[in-house]
């Protein structure tokens, strides 16, 4: 009896230790694909700030450079901010017609390998959308597996209860027959 404690102490200890390490190396993989994802948006961030400067001192020279050529101190700058607000007019329409935000597709081939998740579909949002339905369909049909899984070891147990709970009567009934014969010879 002692040993079998011992065995059951053994495996709950063992068992502990490897769902302490399972989780300790989800962890590991979760901090290195948070680190990175983090990593791309800092250097993101960085060099959209960079290009920005680029982009408003380039239109200060452009302005300036407008403002010469029509001898003018503000024609420059005008001609400037109706182009920026004629581009971000483009940029919200064509947001509207596509119903998302800019570079969505970009982000999404960029996330997907950062992240280690492989899908079948195309790297797009439309993509992802019809991999999100295969996902809840399979899992949907592994719902329905376990429950008959469920039930089979259901029908399982009960049987084996039968055949137990038959196999008592039918050994004191064999017993008893024996015992009648035996009486019967003597």
């Amino acid at each position: 009896m002692e040993n079998l404690k011992n065995n059951i102490k053994n495996i709950t200890t063992d068992s502990q230790n490897l769902v302490y390490n399972y989780l300790t190396l989800f962890g590991i993989r979760q901090s290195k694909r948070l680190a990175t994802f983090l990593g791309v948006l800092a250097s993101v961030f960085i060099i959209s700030t960079l290009l920005m400067i680029v982009i408003v001192f380039g239109s200060i020279v452009l302005a300036d450079f407008l403002n010469t050529l029509f001898e003018s101190k503000y024609m420059g700058f005008l001609i400037i901010s109706l182009l920026y607000l004629f581009v971000i007019g483009i940029l919200l329409f064509k947001m509207k017609i596509s119903g998302k935000p800019l570079l969505t597709n970009l982000f999404i081939r960029f996330v997907l390998p950062l992240l280690d998740i492989e899908i079948t579909q195309e790297p797009t949002v439309k993509g992802l959308n019809i991999e999100k339905d295969l996902i809840k369909e399979k899992i949907e049909n592994e719902k329905n597996f376990i429950n008959i899984h469920a039930q089979l070891l259901k029908y399982a147990a009960f049987e084996d209860f039968l055949i137990v709970f038959s196999g008592l009567f039918s050994s004191k009934s064999k017993t008893h027959e024996d015992t009648s014969n035996q009486d019967a010879k003597n």
